[in-house]
């Protein structure tokens, strides 16, 4: 039986989607496979803007715009969960089974939460904020003010220049 190359097929579009990054062959209907938004960006036509004639007031020459400041948090919101538990479970006295039991959640899924293996969702949040005496949002902020609290007392000071 003699060898048989099977057919080459014709070279086929290979598109990695703008939304969520897959790497795919171009679809028939145009859409991502995973996420369903459009493969390709259609260009979109701009529609002509008439502009207003200047104020008499302002003064001629360039526009200078304000910069905005971009502020970044001092806590990422990754971290502000599972240290913000630890930080006002030690507060209140409580231990990861005081706090499990509270909630009614295994000890173990508790220090799984504290040790930011898994990220609660928002209904179980809310009951880990109100064993701890606090309504969710007053949590949030009392989490991230402990953490900074507790960054800035264990921070290491910068050596001075001599």
């Amino acid at each position: 039986m003699p060898n048989t190359i099977a057919p080459t097929q014709p070279e086929r579009e290979v598109l990695r989607c703008p939304s969520c990054t897959l790497v795919q062959f171009k679809t028939s209907s145009g859409l991502c496979r995973r996420c369903r938004k459009p493969l390709v960006q259609t260009p979109t036509v701009l529609k002509p803007v008439r502009l207003k004639a200047a104020s008499k007031r302002r003064k001629a020459g360039p526009r200078t715009v304000p910069k905005l400041k971009v502020v970044a948090p001092s806590v990422p919101a990754v971290d502000t969960i599972p240290r913000g538990i630890v930080l006002l479970g030690e507060l209140r006295g409580f231990t990861q089974t005081d706090l499990g039991n509270r909630c009614n959640l295994p000890r173990s899924y508790i220090s799984r939460i504290e040790h930011g293996h898994t990220m609660p969702s928002i209904p179980l949040l809310e009951r880990i904020s109100f064993a701890l005496g606090l309504d969710l949002p007053v949590f949030l902020v009392h989490a991230r003010n402990l953490i900074e609290r507790d960054r800035a007392k264990h921070a290491v000071p910068e050596p001075k220049a001599a």
